[in-house]
């Protein structure tokens, strides 16, 4: 599991289950199904940061989905996963 992904897990520990279930696989509208949207935002991140080659995020949800503080940690986290060489470009 990425360090992005375990900081994840330290803010919103009700994500943990979800996170480990999702592990190497893409996320489906099941594994979203009765979160709230900040939950719902960062176990999409999650999926970004431990999907295969072909999970897509867009940043754009982000801005549409999160507050200030929110937001903040969600750009943390993804300079975090870039700057361990994991982000797919």
């Amino acid at each position: 599991m990425k360090k992005a992904t375990q900081r994840i897990i330290e803010r919103l520990p009700d994500l943990e289950e979800r996170i480990h279930a999702i592990e190497g696989n893409m996320c489906s509208e099941g594994t979203l199904e009765g979160l709230d949207q900040i939950q719902s935002t960062f176990l999409k991140l999650a999926c970004f940061f431990e999907g295969t080659e072909s999970e897509k995020y867009y940043l754009g949800y982000l801005y549409r989905s999160l507050d200030n503080d929110w937001l903040e940690f969600a750009f943390e986290l993804i300079a975090e996963d870039f700057f361990e060489g994991s982000i797919k470009i």
